[in-house]
């Protein structure tokens, strides 16, 4: 009897000590795999900073700032937001953080003050380049979810995702993989959000047209080619292509 106590402790001893090392592994592939995607991360968020600055250097670009043309303003704010889809919408505020040109065209908000928001503040602090948080759009008041994802991203069996975002209305989470044949994509929205009067806009990656979004099992219809409208917590959402 002491002689099975004594194998079944050694035993215990060495199934708990694998049990930890085991789990150390884990942490620390764990923690790898969160550098790497960090690293990722900041090395994308640098590339666009990079690409604003280089446009920001073009000489007839710099002259209609100067001169507040937003006619030619536009020429490359639109050339800009084509070439780099992911960037979403590029605008132009003045000092003062008055916005005086946006792209697509926004007239209805030419002349509104954005000197409260994180990005105003964090740039107008030393007048550099400033990595604002998740910020409401002024446009259509709404959350805007996914815009600016790699679609590489989707590429992995567990997708991308994050929780406690923090927003203006609470702090979001969300989850994006890829389903069916791998064009269609599922997204999880959870959080505690106070729904914006303007919904969850969600900007899925890809180029393929949206055909059919269903939320929670029911199909809408506040959707474009680009993008869909979400306006209940927690969603379980398809998106078809």
């Amino acid at each position: 009897m002491t002689t099975l106590i004594l194998v079944m402790a050694v035993t215990g001893f060495f199934y708990a000590r694998f049990s930890r090392l085991e789990q150390k592994q884990k942490l620390a592939d764990s923690d790898a795999i969160a550098r790497a995607v960090a690293t990722y991360v900041e090395t994308r968020e640098m590339g666009y900073v990079n690409v604003l600055l280089s446009y920001a250097g073009r000489f007839r670009f710099r002259e209609a700032v100067g001169r507040k043309d937003r006619a030619e303003a536009l020429v490359h704010l639109r050339q800009l937001q084509e070439a780099f889809p992911e960037l979403d919408r590029p605008f132009l505020v003045d000092p003062a953080g008055v916005l005086w040109a946006a792209y697509p065209d926004a007239p209805q908000l030419y002349g509104r003050q954005f000197t409260h928001r994180d990005w105003y503040r964090g740039v107008s602090r030393e007048w550099k380049p400033y990595m604002s948080d998740v910020f409401e759009g002024a446009r259509d008041q709404a959350l805007v979810v996914a815009a600016g994802v790699p679609v590489e991203w989707l590429e992995g069996d567990g997708g991308v995702g994050v929780d406690g975002l923090p927003t203006w209305y609470g702090t979001l989470g969300f989850a994006m993989r890829r389903a069916g044949d791998g064009v269609d994509m599922d997204l999880a929205l959870t959080g505690d959000v106070m729904m914006p009067a303007g919904g969850i806009v969600v900007r899925p990656p890809g180029d393929a047209p949206l055909r059919a979004v269903v939320v929670n099992g029911k199909p809408i219809t506040r959707f474009t080619d680009a993008q869909a409208t979400v306006e209940e917590l927690p969603a379980r959402v398809r998106l078809i292509r």
